[in-house]
């Protein structure tokens, strides 16, 4: 009775064990750059960051909070941003309206049966559906500054005094978890010259399965691509 008693309290040990998850591995970022060395930008056009999901509609914040770690970090290390908030008149507006509804459907019958007894027989019949319906709408008034031409990008940065442009962009995996929710959040950090031409590119991904949230994923990965593409 005792080795019995003692093998289960070590094996109660080793599972629990088992279940404390440990520190997060640590992010390396994904780093491209031109084989010349570029000279320094002195404006950067830092524009919005774009989102984009595999299962659900990516949450505003989720974007405002990638582009305030972004910003702040490149800022730190002597970059000079003009937010994409300022020169909107000479870019595109975008509006998103995102409306979720949820109908539930019943049917009932009734079914009587008169018999030789002295009571009838009543049977009940009832059927419950619901239905979730989901719409998204998206109204871009003016271009955005990707779809227009090389010479109207440079018309734009000329008129606000930039000499290149900061992109950002956000990929929310699917779930892969099969008793968990487990998400990929993956941030690309790209800069950009007049032309086009990149000045350097970063990108990095975490998981949520190695963090408290997806959030916490999401602020884990930006950072890593960041540093990567400013080396701070």
């Amino acid at each position: 009775m005792i080795s019995i008693r003692l093998s289960f309290l070590f094996l109660s040990s080793a599972l629990w064990v088992g279940c404390v998850s440990g520190p997060a591995p640590k992010l390396v970022a994904q780093v491209s750059r031109p084989a010349s060395e570029q000279p320094a930008p002195r404006l950067v056009l830092a524009l919005d960051a774009d989102c984009g999901s595999m299962e659900f509609t990516c949450p505003d914040q989720y974007k405002g909070t990638v582009d305030n770690i972004v910003r702040a970090s490149m800022d730190f290390v002597g970059y000079n941003l003009i937010p994409e908030q300022q020169v909107r008149p000479e870019t595109t507006k975008r509006h998103e309206t995102h409306n979720k509804s949820t109908k539930s459907v019943s049917t009932a019958s009734n079914e009587t049966t008169d018999g030789t007894l002295e009571f009838e027989r009543t049977r009940v019949r009832s059927t419950t559906r619901n239905e979730a319906q989901s719409t998204s709408t998206i109204v871009l008034e003016g271009s955005r500054f990707e779809d227009l031409s090389v010479l109207d990008r440079e018309e734009v940065l000329s008129q606000v005094g930039a000499d290149a442009v900061l992109t950002v962009r956000i990929i929310l995996g699917a779930n892969y978890g099969s008793w968990s929710t487990k998400q990929i959040a993956e941030v690309m950090v790209k800069l950009s010259g007049p032309d086009g031409g990149m000045l350097w590119a970063s990108r990095c991904a975490a998981s949520s399965e190695n963090y408290a949230t997806l959030t916490a994923a999401l602020e884990a990965a930006t950072r890593c691509a960041v540093y990567g593409g400013t080396g701070g």
